[in-house]
This record gives structure tokens, sequence and C-alpha cells, in this order.
């Protein structure tokens, strides 16, 4: 007799991320701090393009990537071995949005 073995299907990181069940490690490194390094870094270089139209836009997707990178490690942060990862995660994309909200108004 056989029997089909049926493999979980595997959903795009994306969502994964955005449902809170991604490990901490992942969100944190790669999609905040990783992710908001590369396009800060991409941004600095259109900068010297001088094409305002395409800054700005990319500034606008720059800034929805950073909020979603701020949801998706509060979402993540309980999924750690440890609750004391959870609360500096937590504060430090906390102190990171204010602070990033400090230096646009000030």
């Amino acid at each position: 007799m056989q029997t089909d073995i049926v493999k979980p299907e595997k959903r795009n990181i994306y969502v994964s991320l955005w449902a809170g069940e991604e490990k901490l490690w992942k969100a944190y490194w790669l999609f905040f701090v990783v992710g908001n390094y590369a396009l800060t870094a991409l941004a600095d270089l259109l900068l010297g393009l001088g094409n305002k139209f395409v800054l700005i836009a990319y500034l606008i997707t720059l800034i929805i990537y950073f909020v979603w990178s701020v949801f998706v490690v509060w979402k993540c942060a309980p999924n750690t071995s440890s609750k004391v990862w959870t609360y500096l995660a937590r504060v430090t994309v906390t102190l990171g949005a204010v602070a990033a909200i400090y230096v646009e108004f000030t």
C-alpha cells in the first residue's frame, strides 16, 4: 500500500513575516537592518543622479518599506528563545522609528 506524503505548502516569506510567523533573527537582521541599509544606500546613489521624480518615488518606497519592517519585527519578536530578545527588538525598532521621525521633522 502506497501512501502519498503531503508536504506542507511553503508560504511566501513576505506573507509569513507579515503574519508574524518567521524567526525574529530573520525579521530583524535580514529585513530591518540589511534591507533598510541597502535601500538607504541606493537612495544616496539616486540622489546623485539629480532626477527629483525618481528620487521622490524611491523615498516613498523607502518609507513604506521602513514602516513595514518595523511592523514585521514587532510581530515576529516573540519568535525567539528568550523574552529578552523580544523586548530588545521591540525597543530597538521603536527607537529607530522615533529617531527617523525626529530627523525628518527637525
